[in-house]
């Protein structure tokens, strides 16, 4: 059986855990925290950590790992783009 989850992370990026193959659907803002929303299989026991990084609008880098979307906080004044990786 499958379902949504959600997972806090903080402006600065972090790690969370994740049932191993979850599907990253959206990064969006709640609340005024940066939160990641996958699909994951409860029958799945084996879990991973997953490092959610972000950039800001100009910043250079590899940007790894899988794209999760494009956030805004206060107002507009910060513009972060979520990357998940493995």
């Amino acid at each position: 059986m499958k379902a949504i989850h959600k997972y806090n992370v903080g402006k600065g990026g972090g790690t969370v855990t994740m049932p191993h193959g979850a599907e990253v659907l959206s990064a969006q803002v709640q609340h005024g925290l940066l939160c990641v929303w996958a699909v994951v299989d409860l029958e799945v026991e084996l879990t991973e950590e997953r490092v959610v990084r972000v950039y800001t609008t100009g910043e250079h880098g590899e940007f790894p790992g899988e794209y999760a979307g494009t956030v805004q906080f206060n107002e507009g004044t910060l513009v972060l783009h979520v990357f998940v990786e493995i």
